[in-house]
């Protein structure tokens, strides 16, 4: 009688065992997905910043003239509002 009980453990471990397997390989796909969902010119972009501190390009050393400084100052300033 026990044999009869434990008949279908051997039918019920190759179950569990294609259902780990399956799951496996679905995470390993959607990891991979995953990973590879980073576009190539995004992947050197800085993500931590220094506050006060610009790190755009430089404009050849020149300086702005007043009518442009005033400019930003007020579209600065609409920011804010």
């Amino acid at each position: 009688m026990l044999k009869a009980l434990t008949g279908n453990e051997g039918a019920r471990r190759g179950k569990a065992r294609k259902a780990s397997g399956v799951m496996a390989v679905g995470l390993l796909l959607a990891a991979g997905f995953l990973l590879q969902g980073c576009r190539e010119e995004e992947q050197g972009r800085i993500l931590l910043f220094d506050k006060g501190t610009y790190i755009g390009k430089v404009v050849d050393g020149k300086k702005l003239d007043p009518a442009t400084v005033e400019q930003l100052n007020k579209r600065a300033e609409k920011q804010w509002m």
